[in-house]
């Protein structure tokens, strides 16, 4: 089966239009096909139902990632910044006896159990399979299931999504339609190719409108962890290449800002800025509106194959995340809790499998107005209460004060505690923050307020686990590190 529709169709209209092009080549839609239908048939050869896949980003990543679902082989993308840990618990829970990957031996090192494993030529030159014997039973995937995500989530140990090809198409599908992609489009994709919102609105749906897709190597545009060392790299990219959409975190988001706002105008073929992650504060986007920037906030999980709501063109209220795609429903539970209809939602790797439910739960709190645009309060099991029975949303009190430039990271703590503490990344001097944090504590009720706070030892970034890939705080382990000096506040104010 054809893993896109379109990309046939595509490859016969407009042959000689460019799809896919990295640092080393650029592939016609009449080639991308010719590969695809190659590698799939070398795939089925391998006579195998699942296959790991750890590589950087590439034309090559996007060939075999589009094979795969054409051979109906499920693969299961290994981020680069996951441990060697998660690597290995990956490999065992999903039974995967065999991993293509682009650094064969800097993968072994971080899966031990390949370290003896049998290697050979890939159908990719840059690419070996890595095989082993797997003893253990291997659990059946559903077949209707193509893909395999992983995600971390806000816990160390990850969580296999089961995704099928009816929720990826739908996805896709409505991204075309909401953002209004064409075939005159140019997407640069800045994020891991294994992070699902790259791969599903970067890629497919791209290439379902038969637009063109570049995707490069982080050094080639300046980025560092989930951010940009030097946004204006990024932003002569974009503006050399002509490229038309992007997606990007709120840490990016705020790097092209600060540079817009100095000396460097938004360029002019960029019609599309798709921000998603974390939540951002609305004055990090009305910036963002002065210099120009075309910013569209959307919301999604791995559960319902990524995005479910985003503004679009003709519909962008600013602070929300828009309205639901077409192909779902949103409502909201009594205590706010975000309900989703239309999903798909399959189950994880190694449980048991369940009917789907008709309204997901995603334990998101949110507020939606009178034309169904949705605004993201924070998530429900992150919600604490503070000594005095005051319940805090710790990403709303965070967005406040990071929505000043001088405050680029905040992790907020305060359960059954007399008064909130923070853990900080800040620019500016201990003076200035604290007059910074001074400042923004007089705007909030005092439930809310920072009473005590220290800075991070590093910035918080997927490689050390502190953040999730699309910016969210993995607060237990960012709690984990700091806990004995947040304690300390609160020692001290017992012996005042």
């Amino acid at each position: 089966m054809k893993p896109l529709p379109m990309l046939a169709v595509h490859a016969v209209k407009q042959p000689d239009r460019t799809a896919l092009q990295d640092e080393k080549r650029k592939l016609c839609y009449a080639e991308l096909v010719e590969q695809v239908d190659a590698c799939a048939q070398w795939l089925s050869s391998l006579a195998v139902d699942r296959i790991g896949f750890a590589a950087q980003n590439s034309v090559e990543w996007i060939i075999f990632d589009l094979a795969c679902l054409q051979a109906g082989v499920c693969v299961m993308p290994i981020p680069s910044f996951f441990s060697s840990a998660q690597v290995e618990h990956v490999v065992k829970q999903a039974g995967l006896c065999h991993v293509i990957t682009d650094a064969p031996d800097e993968f072994s090192q971080r899966c031990a159990v390949f370290k003896q494993a049998d290697s050979a030529p890939a159908f990719f030159q840059s690419y070996q399979l890595l095989s082993i014997d797997v003893d253990a039973p291997v659990t059946p995937l559903p077949d209707d299931v193509v893909k395999v995500t992983f995600t971390s989530g806000t816990t160390g140990t990850p969580k296999g999504v089961l995704l099928t090809r009816q929720q990826i198409s739908s996805v896709t599908h409505s991204l075309v339609e909401v953002a209004d992609i064409t075939q005159k489009d140019k997407h640069l994709c800045v994020m891991p190719l294994a992070i699902l919102l790259e791969n599903i609105a970067g890629v497919y749906a791209l290439l379902e409108a038969g637009a063109q897709v570049i995707t490069l190597s982080p050094s080639a545009f300046g980025a560092q962890g989930s951010g940009l060392g030097d946004p204006r790299k990024l932003l002569s990219l974009v503006d050399q290449e002509k490229i038309s959409t992007i997606i990007l975190t709120p840490g990016m988001l705020e790097g092209f800002v600060s540079v817009a706002e100095v000396n460097f105008p938004v360029p002019k073929s960029l019609r599309f800025c798709a921000l998603g992650g974390a939540s951002v504060s609305e004055s990090l986007l009305h910036r963002a509106e002065v210099v120009g920037l075309p910013v569209y906030q959307g919301y999604g999980m791995s559960e319902c194959a990524s995005v479910v709501s985003l503004n679009g063109v003709g519909f962008n209220r600013l602070g929300s995340v828009g309205k639901a795609l077409p192909h779902v429903k949103i409502k909201l539970a009594n205590d706010g809790e975000v309900l989703i209809q239309g999903s798909g939602f399959k189950g994880y790797l190694g449980d048991e499998l369940q009917a789907s439910p008709e309204w997901y739960a995603t334990g998101d709190l949110a507020q939606m107005d009178e034309f169904g645009a949705i605004t993201i309060l924070g998530r429900k099991r992150n919600v604490f209460i503070t000594a005095f029975g005051r319940n805090v949303s710790p990403e709303w009190v965070e967005k406040e004060f990071t929505s000043h430039p001088d405050i680029q990271q905040m992790a907020v703590f305060g359960e059954a505690k007399p008064f909130n503490a923070a853990v900080i990344q800040s620019s500016v001097s201990d003076e200035v923050l604290e007059g910074l944090i001074s400042q923004i504590n007089n705007t909030l009720p005092d439930y809310a307020r920072m009473s005590a706070w220290l800075r991070a030892d590093e910035p918080f970034t997927p490689f050390n686990h502190q953040l999730t890939a699309t910016g969210r705080n993995r607060r237990d382990v960012i709690f984990d590190v700091y806990a004995d000096r947040l304690a300390s506040f609160y020692q001290e104010s017992i012996a005042l």
